[in-house]
Parts: structure tokens; C-alpha cells; sequence
């Protein structure tokens, strides 16, 4: 076909399609297929965040406390740390805020994902008894961190203000420096030096150090400067570390990689100025008196000024003002004094003072000093009704004890020097409703001149008297030892702690000795309840040695597969008991396990205490299942529990009845001494004791 075919061709179609379409319904369109839903992909899931490993590291250190009879304004109460560790309870324990945030971060899942951190716990104690105070800091790092220590006072802080800067006084740390603290193979190191406290995870050996130093130390008073050789010493060992794996669901940054743990130490060395307290009578010297004799005028006149000059004692007194107390400061001027034929000036006080306000405590023995202030006036006040209120019940010596008492943000309870003059002062907190060093200054306050003492007998009276007002259990065992004896026996005991020339270094024996010579029996039983007292309070007794090897196995122990061919052997018979007791004086009691036969489970046996007439020996026998042990170490009450019975003295004169009950699996023998002793005990059925013929009438 041509080309000119073609395109007639094409016209043609076209008219033909065009006429198709007049007056006809068009094409129906076909159709649009509906589109294919596509699966919406499930989001992928965040990778799973490691967990963040905290070691919690324990440090413990003792401190040798300062010679004088202070306690460290960094002492506390020590609740039991609780598993796990909390951020409320890191409040409680005044640990620093960030510590606190950052662990309450980690308590809602937001924690460094994958690191390793170390939480420290550094406990200190004055004493190897903490006798001059305890005290807990914590602290946190990012391994591997170091720990700063900046609690350590030096030249720096020389002289020494006891009411200022006390903590100086107890920051006597020989050969301290920060620690290191690496992690390797999932086990902490940590170290001091060249020194290893704890390596990968096992505690070392601890670090000590000692050191002899010439401290000046500024009293109380601001005037008086003295400067004692002071020894300090210390020993710092890690307890352990523990290892906890914490899941976080959010990555936040890991803390610090050092942190300070103990508080800081600032260089504030004392300067002296006078430190006087409203009514509180101050002397300075006045050699030059002599020149002066018979009648003299004063101009002007001392007694606006608080001034009273004594010519013939060569002195000049001074009582503080409430005027001056209320400005805090005293300045006085140059008094001129005048005679007939003669004229001269005399600067009483040259330096001036700073002067405190006070408050009359019981009955004006005392007077709380502070610097002028509602609120410390308040607090005073406030200090003031506890006393009252507690001597009601324990009441307080006529005098004797130094009059001072300072409101202060650092108590040490008792101060070298004082306003006035006395060798020593007291000290209490300022902060309203704190009551630990308050009851620490009554309980002081109880042993009149002696309130100073740090003897085991005055110590023992501190704790029984801390306990009443505290509504606690006492550690104690004198004071409640005789307490128990009769009100008469503990106001004689007072009256010896009381005793100045002792010191409150009561010596317990002596005081037995003394109640022996008017009431023999008496002191037997004295004696019985001390030894009883003393086994609650303080058990200290080691097992005997044939109960070692029936300890309890480790709770993770895997118990051994008995052979199913060997048959159980037969338990060996135990005999009826007869045993050898021996000790000397002492209070502290011995303890002997005897084990029963069978029989005497469930029955009355008999025992016999065998010794000469007079031995002075004492002893309790109880009956008790193979728990006594664990119940020894569990509380106080168990402990008692095992020692109901009353206590007995020298030989049995018939057999003891002693009922075992049926769980029974032997008898626990106390014995203690009023001297050196030795003596058998055993054990029988029970034979009840024949009576006495009748006679006839």
C-alpha cells in the first residue's frame, strides 16, 4: 500500500469511529485494580543495655582518739546498712546529694550501661571499741577511680580551737592518702601506696602507721595556748567488696572517676582573742595594785563596764554584761586612778574579748553559752526542759562538775578549758531537736566531778544511763548488775564513781569487797547476776573444741552421697556425764556443753556440783537442744533464754533437779569466780531425796 492509500486508510477509521460514537453509551472503562496492602515491617527493638556492675567496697579504719577526754563531733548512730542499698537510706546516712540523685537514678533504670562502678563505704571509729565516737561516709566513682583523702590535720591547722575546729583533734591520720581502685577479671583491687588492701576481691592485710607529734592546742578560754605531744596512729583495712549486677533500660553518663569520701579538712588555725561568757567571772592580773594604797577613786566608773578592781589581791574582775553579751564583743577603755599626791592609768583586758550570751540551767549550775541570737536562745531553752525533765528520774550531784556548756555545730561533749577558768568545759549541739549530745552531757552531768572519766567503770555508768533515756537495751553490766541488787548498792556505787580522788576508775572488786563486809550472802548473789549479765551482754565464749567439727556446713555445701552398701553404724552410747570445771576471779563466765544419754530426754535428771565448803565458785545449769550455739549469736533474748535458772554457789548439798525436755540433747554449765576455784559436775537420773525420819511423840 502507498503512502497516499495509508493516510486515505486512516481518514476513513476515523470518520467510522466518529460516526460510531453519536448517539451510543461509551465504553465501559475497565477496571482499576485495587493496590496489594503491604505489611507494615515490625520496629526493630533497641539493643538490650548491659548492666551495670557496682562494687560496694568496705573500708574500715580505727583511729587512736586524742588523749583528752573528747568525742568526736563526727560520731553517730550506725543502723545496720541494709540489702539492697537505698537511696533513702544514703539520706539518712547525710551522704552527699549527688551520691543520693545518682542513686535514685539507678533505683528508676537510668544507670552508665556496661561500667563498672565502685560505691564506698568508709567507716571510722576513735578507739578499737569506737569508746571516742563511730562514724560512716560513703561515696561513689566510675572504675577505675581514686579515692581523695583530705581528713588529715597537719601544720596547717596548728594551734588547734577546740570549739571551733574540733574534727582536727580526731583527724590524727599517719601515712593517709588517696586511694586506688581498679577493677580486673570481675574482681576489685584496691590500694594505698605500695600497699594492697583488697586484691581481686580478697582482703589484705591492713595498713598501720603511727606517729608522734608536738600539737599546740588553743583552750577554750581563746587565751590560753598549750602545746602537748600528741601520739596518733591509725589502721585502715578493707573488709570485702561485694559485687551487684544492675539492669538499666536508659544509658546515662557514669559518675566522676575520683571521689572524696571523708570530709574535707580546711586549714583554720586558731587565733587567740579572749572568749568569755556572760556571767561568768574572768580575772586578769594586777601586780601594780601595791602602788596604790588606801583610798582610790576610778574614773571611769568599772562597774558600767562590768570591772571590779581588788587592790589588796593585786587583780581585776570581770563579769560580762548582757549589755556586752548582746553586742558580742567587749572593749574598755583606760580607767585613770587617782590618790592624793599620786595619778596613774591602768588598762585592764588590753585586747578586748569576745563575749557570748548564756542561759541558767539547773538551778544556775550551769549556764549554756552562745552567741547572742533568738534562736540560740530558743535552743538553750529548749536544752534546758530536757534536763529538767530527765533528772526527774535520775537526779544530779549538788555541783562539782565544771559550769560551762557550749552551744557549738560540732559537739565533743567535754572541752579543755573554759570560761572562768575551769580546767574543762561541756559542749552540746546547736541544731534544734538534736538530742544525742544532749543526753551525752546529762549522762556526764550524773558523775558530778568525774564527768570527764573514760574508766571501764564510768564508761559502764555512761551506757547504762544512755540506755534509760535512749528506752533501749543497756550494754552494760555493773551499773545493772547492782541496780538490780537494790537501790541502796547502785547510790553507793554512784557515790564511788562520784568520787574525785577515784577518777571513776572504780574497781569493781573493791567495791564487792566492801559490800562483803556487811552483807557476805549478798555479794554471792551480786556476783550471780553480773556473771549472768555478763553472758548475755557480752557472750565472748569460745566453743569448746569438741563442738568444732559439729558446725553447721557452708549453705552452699553439696551434702556428700552416702554409699548404699555401707549401713548406718550405730551411734556410740553416751554416757551419764562427769565433768572437771576450773577458772579464777572474774565475772565473765566459762561455758561447758555436756551432751546426755538418750534416757534423759524427756526425764528429770539430777545434778551434783562437787567442791570444797567455802569455794568461791558460782554456776548456772540449764538444758538445751544442739541449737544453742546459733541462738547464742542471734539475739540478747535467746542468749537469756539459755540461762533462766537461778544461780547456784559453791557445792550442791542434794542433787539439782533438772528437767531436759524431750528435744533436749544436753546441759550448758555456767561457772564463774570470786577466786580460784576448781570443781566436778555431773549428772544422773534424779533420786528424789529421802525425807527425815518423824520422831515420835
Amino acid at each position: 500500500m502507498t503512502a497516499a492509500q495509508n493516510v486515505w486508510a486512516w481518514a476513513a477509521l476515523t470518520a467510522a469511529l466518529s460516526l460510531a460514537g453519536c448517539g451510543s453509551e461509551p465504553p465501559a472503562p475497565e477496571p482499576t485494580p485495587a493496590p496489594t496492602p503491604t505489611a507494615t515491617p515490625a520496629p526493630t527493638p533497641p539493643p538490650k543495655l548491659e548492666a551495670v556492675r557496682v562494687h560496694h567496697l568496705v573500708l574500715d579504719e580505727v583511729i587512736a582518739p586524742p588523749t583528752l577526754p573528747l568525742w568526736s563531733p563526727l560520731d553517730r548512730d550506725l543502723p545496720e546498712v541494709p540489702t539492697p542499698i537505698s537511696s533513702g537510706f544514703l539520706r539518712d546516712e547525710g551522704a552527699a546529694e549527688s551520691l543520693v540523685l545518682w542513686m535514685d537514678e539507678l533505683e528508676a533504670g537510668a544507670g552508665p550501661a556496661g561500667s563498672a562502678v565502685a560505691l564506698v563505704e568508709w567507716r571510722l571509729r576513735w578507739g578499737d571499741e569506737g569508746e571516742a565516737g563511730r562514724s560512716r561516709h560513703w561515696g561513689v566513682c566510675a572504675l577505675p577511680c581514686t579515692v581523695e583523702d583530705r581528713f588529715v590535720a597537719n601544720r596547717e591547722h596548728h594551734p588547734i580551737d577546740p570549739l571551733v575546729q574540733p574534727e582536727a583533734l580526731f583527724a590524727g591520720r599517719p601515712g593517709a592518702g588517696d586511694l586506688k581502685l581498679v577493677e580486673a577479671g570481675g574482681a576489685l583491687t584496691v590500694t594505698l601506696g605500695g600497699a594492697e588492701l583488697l586484691a581481686a576481691g580478697e582482703a589484705g592485710a591492713p595498713v598501720h602507721a603511727e606517729a608522734t607529734e608536738a600539737v599546740p592546742l588553743l583552750q577554750v578560754d581563746g587565751v590560753s595556748l598549750e602545746t602537748s605531744e600528741l601520739a596518733s596512729a591509725r589502721s585502715l583495712s578493707a573488709l570485702g567488696s561485694t559485687l551487684w549486677s544492675v539492669e538499666v533500660s536508659q544509658a546515662i553518663a557514669a559518675p566522676a572517676a575520683t571521689t572524696q569520701v571523708l570530709p574535707d579538712l580546711p586549714a583554720m588555725p586558731a587565733k587567740s582573742r579572749r572568749r568569755a561568757v556572760e556571767g561568768i567571772t574572768e580575772l586578769w592580773p594586777w601586780p601594780d595594785a601595791t602602788r596604790f594604797e588606801g583610798g582610790v577613786s576610778i574614773k571611769p566608773d568599772p562597774m558600767a563596764h562590768g570591772l571590779k578592781f581588788i587592790r589588796i589581791e593585786q587583780k581585776v574582775l570581770w563579769t560580762p554584761t548582757l549589755q556586752q553579751a548582746d553586742g558580742r564583743v567587749a572593749e574598755f577603755p583606760s580607767f585613770t586612778l587617782k590618790r592624793p599626791g599620786k595619778i596613774a592609768t591602768v588598762d585592764p583586758f588590753p585586747l578586748g574579748a569576745d563575749v557570748l550570751a548564756s542561759y541558767g540551767v539547773l538551778d544556775n549550775k550551769l549556764r549554756i553559752a552562745f552567741a547572742a541570737d533568738p534562736d540560740a536562745l530558743g535552743r538553750a531553752r529548749q536544752i534546758t526542759e530536757k534536763l529538767d525533765l530527765w533528772r526527774r528520774d535520775t537526779p544530779l550531784p549538788e555541783g562539782g562538775f565544771a559550769p560551762v556548756v557550749y552551744m557549738t555545730e560540732q559537739p565533743t561533749t567535754i572541752l579543755p578549758g573554759s570560761a572562768g577558768g575551769s580546767e574543762w568545759s561541756w559542749s552540746v549541739s546547736d541544731g534544734w531537736s538534736e538530742w544525742r549530745s544532749v543526753r551525752r552531757l546529762f549522762v556526764r552531768l550524773t558523775l558530778g566531778a568525774n564527768g570527764d572519766s573514760r574508766a571501764p567503770a564510768a564508761l559502764d555508768w555512761v551506757e547504762h544511763v544512755a540506755a534509760k533515756l535512749e528506752e533501749r537495751n543497756s550494754e552494760a553490766i555493773l551499773a545493772p548488775g547492782f541496780a538490780a541488787s537494790g537501790d541502796d548498792v547502785l547510790a553507793v556505787w554512784l557515790e564511788w564513781l562520784r568520787d574525785e580522788a577515784r577518777g571513776g576508775a572504780v574497781d569493781p572488786e573493791e567495791f564487792l569487797a566492801f559490800v562483803g563486809q556487811q552483807l557476805p550472802e549478798f555479794v554471792r548473789e551480786i556476783r550471780g547476776r553480773l556473771a549472768r549479765r555478763s553472758f548475755v551482754v557480752e557472750p565472748g565464749i569460745e566453743l569448746p573444741e569438741a563442738l568444732a567439727d559439729a558446725a553447721e556446713p557452708p549453705a552452699d555445701a553439696t551434702p556428700a552421697e552416702a554409699p548404699a552398701a555401707e549401713p548406718t553404724p550405730e551411734p556410740t552410747p553416751i554416757p551419764w556425764p562427769k565433768i572437771t570445771v576450773t577458772g579464777e576471779q572474774g565475772f565473765e563466765p566459762q561455758i561447758e556443753w555436756v551432751p546426755l544419754p538418750a534416757e534423759a530426754r524427756g526425764a528429770r535428771v539430777g545434778v551434783i556440783v562437787n567442791a570444797p565448803e567455802n569455794a568461791p565458785l558460782g554456776w548456772i545449769v540449764a538444758a538445751s537442744d544442739g541449737s544453742w550455739q546459733r541462738r547464742l549469736a542471734e539475739s540478747r533474748s535467746s542468749r537469756e533464754a539459755l540461762v533462766h535458772g537461778e544461780p547456784g554457789f559453791g557445792p550442791t548439798t542434794q542433787p539439782l533437779a533438772v528437767d531436759v525436755p524431750a528435744d533436749a540433747e544436753g546441759l550448758l554449765v555456767l561457772h564463774w569466780g570470786g577466786g580460784t576455784y576448781a570443781a566436778t559436775v555431773e549428772a544422773a537420773p534424779y533420786v528424789e531425796p529421802e525425807e527425815p525420819a518423824s520422831r515420835g511423840k
